[in-house]
């Protein structure tokens, strides 16, 4: 089973802040940012749940080629 207790923490205390700013935001400039801000948390967030599912050999090839050694 995995455990999801840093995802639900991302999820519950980050993405609540993050759409509330995107939803009030009027400046496109800044809007964009938020944007940004909401794709790093999806990333990190598929990054967890992608390394808890894979086999431990798995995960730590893959953190090398996304370091780019």
């Amino acid at each position: 089973m995995i455990h999801t207790e840093g995802i639900d923490q991302l999820i519950s205390g980050q993405w609540p802040e993050l759409r509330k700013r995107a939803q009030n935001e009027e400046n496109p400039d800044n809007l964009i940012a938020i944007l940004e801000e909401i794709d790093d948390l999806l990333f990190i967030i598929e990054m967890r749940i992608a390394g808890r599912s894979r086999p431990m050999g798995a995960t730590e090839t893959n953190s090398r080629s996304l370091s780019g050694n």
